[in-house]
């Protein structure tokens, strides 16, 4: 009785500390903030969170709260302002131990303009991803711009992702990015710590698929080995979740396979894929967590650690309440329309998946919330931010999350559909 009395303590004190803990903006302009995405130093007890605005990449450091520091808003890509021709998007950011290194990298539009008879007609394209570093000191520590190794000049190099190692050397890190358009293939390129390439450009994908989108990815530290999850359209049509694996440091070991197929969402086969999985290894379950978005719902499975085992059944993650107003439960049941984050708890058996949620009718602020996985069920937790932004900020989407382990919780951001168009920064779990 007296461990539930405390139980029941502990989680109203939370309550009530989440109520104090207010999200915040990380930066306050007119102009539209986007695709914002975090990682974090757990030496230096500080992330950075980085977005987009109007095509440049902008960053800002938090501290282990997830509040803003008074250090200013900096410029990621360009490297060199101005630049002409030139905009950025699809930011992905980690950090790399032992250097001290936050590593970003974001995909590159060229725009072209063709003078024809009637006038000027301007034409943007891929035309590769843009890699870079900054120290510790905030100064910036080297560039890389990678470009998918195909004899034709129908290259679309989309949607970059990259992730660090742990160790305290001078690798690995790895980023990966996807031309779903043309080759319809996954690349990844390992880079050492100074940005200069591991190896070669790797060609990761199970045998059979036909199309690649959305790539996102973990590092392992048992095994040393990144695995990335994707979308992926077979021979057949047949749409899937799937995953590949190679090691960190020798690029070797290459494992590739589905997890599970993606039926019932109402998407044509032939239409870009939506799914956006994610992944992360859980030391404490010693086996990875997969999730992805179905239609408005989420769905998650467990993966072996040795990739090639047995992959348990799909099961749906509690994303809302039970219905008590039918039929209008379509309406007004809060559903998603973005892809979802994991965070790893360390030295736990839990892994949070965090989302926003977002009423079809746009009735009422949306959510952001967090939901705990473990070893044999998922388990719906309270939402620790209610309302992620002001009243009449009706929509957000869910773009990013980590640990702090000075904070001992998990900081996200998301994006503000709303009137503001704001990146908010926020703690979940205090």
């Amino acid at each position: 009785m007296m461990s539930r009395m405390l139980m029941g303590l502990c989680l109203a004190w939370a309550m009530l500390q989440t109520a104090e803990a207010a999200p915040l903006p990380v930066a306050n302009s007119l102009a539209i903030e986007k695709e914002s995405a975090i990682a974090f130093d757990p030496d230096g007890g500080r992330g950075l969170v980085v977005f987009v605005q109007n095509g440049y990449v902008y960053g800002r450091h938090v501290d282990a709260m997830g509040r803003p520091t008074s250090a200013p808003v900096f410029g990621i890509f360009p490297v060199v302002h101005p630049t002409r021709d030139r905009s950025y998007s699809k930011p992905s950011v980690t950090f790399k131990r032992g250097q001290n290194r936050f590593v970003i990298a974001a995909e590159e539009t060229e725009t072209r303009i063709i003078n024809l008879p009637d006038g000027p007609l301007a034409l943007s394209f891929p035309s590769g991803i843009a890699v870079t570093a900054f120290n510790s000191d905030g100064s910036r520590a080297g560039n890389r711009f990678l470009r998918t190794p195909i004899a034709s000049a129908a290259r679309t190099e989309k949607r970059p992702f990259v992730v660090a190692d742990e160790l305290s050397d001078d690798c690995c890190i790895a980023v990966a990015w996807e031309d779903e358009a043309y080759a319809h293939k996954l690349y990844v390129q390992r880079l050492k710590a100074d940005l200069s390439p591991q190896g070669g450009i790797s060609e990761l994908a199970p045998t059979g698929a036909s199309r690649i989108a959305n790539v996102s990815g973990t590092y392992e530290l048992s095994r040393d080995r990144f695995t990335f999850v994707f979308d992926m359209i077979d021979s057949s049509g047949r749409r899937w979740i799937a995953t590949s694996s190679m090691g960190a440091f020798t690029g070797a070991s290459v494992r590739s396979r589905t997890i599970a197929e993606r039926v019932g969402h109402g998407e044509r086969s032939g239409d870009l894929l939506r799914g956006t999985p994610a992944v992360v290894h859980s030391e404490g379950l010693d086996t990875y967590v997969v999730a992805w978005r179905l239609g408005t719902g989420l769905r998650a499975a467990f993966l072996p650690p040795d990739i090639t085992g047995t992959v348990s059944s799909s099961f749906a993650i509690p994303t809302s309440a039970p219905c008590t107003t039918p039929p209008f439960c379509f309406f007004l049941t809060p559903g998603t329309s973005a892809p979802p984050a994991l965070v790893n708890a360390p030295g736990t058996r839990r892994v949070y998946v965090v989302a926003a949620m977002n009423p079809l009718l746009g009735d009422g602020p949306a959510v952001l919330d967090a939901y705990a996985i473990d070893s044999t069920s998922t388990t719906a937790v309270t939402p620790y931010l209610a309302a992620i932004s002001r009243a009449s900020d009706g929509a957000a989407l869910s773009a990013g999350a980590v640990w702090s382990p000075g904070g001992n919780r998990v900081i996200a951001t998301w994006d503000s559909a709303g009137p503001t168009r704001d990146v908010y920064v926020g703690d979940l779990l205090p």
